[in-house]
């Protein structure tokens, strides 16, 4: 669970990042899941296609939503 909740923005080299980084933690077969995205972080991820490839069941309100969720 990855609390984005101090990141108030984010841009193209960082959801580039973000992709291998998941990635190879999705081949792993480690799940991923993020919790306190603000609003302008979750559109780069959609903008991105990262929300997608990643699942839209893997971004959480909070962190009791994202353990909630395992």
């Amino acid at each position: 669970i990855i609390s984005m909740r101090g990141v108030p923005s984010i841009d193209e080299s960082v959801i580039e990042e973000f992709a291998g980084f998941f990635g190879n933690l999705h081949r792993a077969g480690i799940n991923i899941h993020f919790c306190g995205i603000m609003p302008n972080v979750k559109k780069m991820f959609e903008r991105s296609g990262l929300a997608e490839t990643l699942g839209e069941d893997r971004f959480h309100y909070d962190v009791i939503a994202a353990v909630n969720s395992l």
